[in-house]
């Protein structure tokens, strides 16, 4: 195999596992594939289903779903404040730039994620992953 097909096959085995986290692949790792599917109510009178690997969250926890990239999503716990904010319309544009960068933050981790041409490069990628886009 020449080494731009590996390098190749490696950046399709990452996008592959970056469509999950790199918290569901150290799960794997550890033998636990379980998963949560979640209902959000946003407050306006509807809600979203999230199927995510993070199963810390609970009922009745306030999250911040984030968009990360297209077609996927990350659960992150949040404060009870945030929520209360929410519901209230009363989010103001310094906390939701916050927010955003939090957002930024995970998505382009997981992006070096699945651009890791190394297997060290993507353990490392992962770390940063669990670090940035967990609770």
């Amino acid at each position: 195999t020449t080494s731009s097909r590996q390098s190749s096959s490696r950046r399709a085995r990452n996008t592959l596992i970056g469509a999950g986290t790199g918290a569901l692949i150290s799960r794997r790792a550890e033998g636990d594939l379980n998963g949560m599917q979640y209902t959000v109510d946003l407050g306006n009178g509807s809600q979203i289903v999230v199927v995510s690997d993070q199963t810390q969250v609970r009922v009745g926890d306030c999250v911040n779903v984030e968009q990360a990239g297209s077609g996927t999503a990350n659960v992150r716990r949040v404060a009870e404040s945030l929520c209360e904010a929410a519901f209230a319309n009363q989010v103001d544009e310094e906390l939701q730039a916050y927010m955003n960068r939090e957002a930024d933050m995970c998505l382009e981790a997981k992006e070096r994620m699945m651009e890791a041409e190394t297997d060290e490069a993507f353990e490392v990628a992962m770390r940063r992953v669990k670090f940035l886009c967990d609770d």
